[in-house]
């Protein structure tokens, strides 16, 4: 082989042949309460998410919002319509869905006082799970989880908008004042920041203005992505200064009678390690009426599936405009960043 040879062949050799891309899993709002504890109870701790093992799995990361105090410690806070709670066998759930990261910026992880959110925080960790959004001041809540996922540094927020999460100094994680300046401050030292919102109205099937307000003012301030929950239901997704925002992931495994509360998402955020950049969402529909814990969550098929993707594509429309996304065979739904970065008219949802 001559030197000319040789170099273009070393050249060859030292650059990617394509991009490698890391893949982030969204989960929404749970616990292990109701119909979950009553399937539990039936058919063994593991059947409620037996099926969504291997899409969890799969992942380069996975992230839940646990709504709910795990342990055996602590008092229920007076004057709250619900206390939810949680055996701390039920970390084995989350380890076998292979979470790497626990939410706690919303409004029940305090239900049993400071020494139940305490004792949350350090079953989680005894378990190998991290969590965020919780913490003894406003600034320790507001702190992300930074974490190092294919050569790229993610910093998480867990954020939370709704009331009754104060508890003797110990306080979940708000949008405005500290949330916003954490943001911001970490934003030149990381690569992705994924913020995570507790907020909006439930059952409400479109976000308030004052999440839209919000959602825009996180990726102002430097979130690359916004996903929210606690309506228990989906809300519509918005690209913003080509920044995705998912209003509402719906429940995760929630088990509650309301029948309003039906069928969720579970958002896959696929990352760029080159650009740094989401370039594409892929949403998976969740089964969601469980109420007689007669069976495990799955993701729906294309036919089971088209009234949500309707519900959702109308509701993101109303958001923006020209959003479109694709439904496959599957019955999950994509959404290409790139694509929709540049395209200037949009066609109706399409079946590939």
């Amino acid at each position: 082989m001559n030197f000319l040879a040789t170099v273009f062949f070393f050249l060859i050799l030292s650059q990617p042949l394509f991009s490698e891309e890391a893949t982030l899993l969204f989960g929404g709002d749970t616990h292990f309460q109701w119909s979950v504890q009553s399937s539990q109870r039936k058919n063994g701790i593991l059947y409620p998410v037996k099926e969504v093992i291997p899409l969890f799995r799969s992942a380069d990361f996975a992230v839940l919002n646990i709504e709910t105090w795990i342990g055996a410690r602590g008092k229920p806070l007076p004057g709250k319509s619900y206390i939810i709670n949680a055996d701390i066998e039920n970390i084995v759930v989350l380890n076998q869905l292979n979470i790497g990261l626990a939410l706690l910026g919303n409004n029940h992880t305090v239900d049993m006082g400071e020494e139940g959110l305490v004792e949350t925080i350090s079953n989680l960790r005894t378990f190998g799970i991290p969590s965020v959004g919780a913490g003894k001041d406003p600034q320790e809540a507001s702190s992300p989880y930074i974490k190092k996922i294919k050569n790229l540094t993610f910093a998480f927020f867990s954020l939370n908008e709704i009331n009754e999460t104060a508890v003797r100094g110990f306080a979940t994680a708000t949008v405005r004042g500290a949330g916003i300046a954490s943001i911001r401050k970490y934003r030149p030292f990381v690569d992705v920041i994924i913020v995570n919102v507790h907020w909006g109205m439930e059952y409400w099937t479109m976000p308030t203005p004052d999440q839209t307000s919000l959602a825009r003012l996180l990726v102002d301030s430097g979130a690359d992505a916004v996903i929210g929950h606690h309506p228990h239901i989906p809300q519509g997704f918005e690209v913003y200064k080509n920044k995705p925002i998912l209003y509402s992931l719906g429940n995760f495994l929630f088990g509650s009678i309301n029948s309003y509360q039906n069928n969720n998402l579970i958002a896959e955020l696929k990352i760029d390690t080159e650009t740094k950049r989401i370039t594409g969402i892929q949403l998976y529909p969740l089964w969601g009426t469980y109420r007689n814990g007669s069976g495990s969550l799955r993701i729906l098929n294309f036919t089971e599936a088209r009234p949500l993707w309707e519900e959702f594509y109308v509701q993101s429309k109303s958001l923006n405009p020209n959003f479109s996304f694709q439904i496959l065979d599957s019955g999950i739904a994509t959404i290409n960043l790139v694509q929709e970065a540049t395209r200037k008219k949009k066609g109706p949802i399409s079946n590939n």
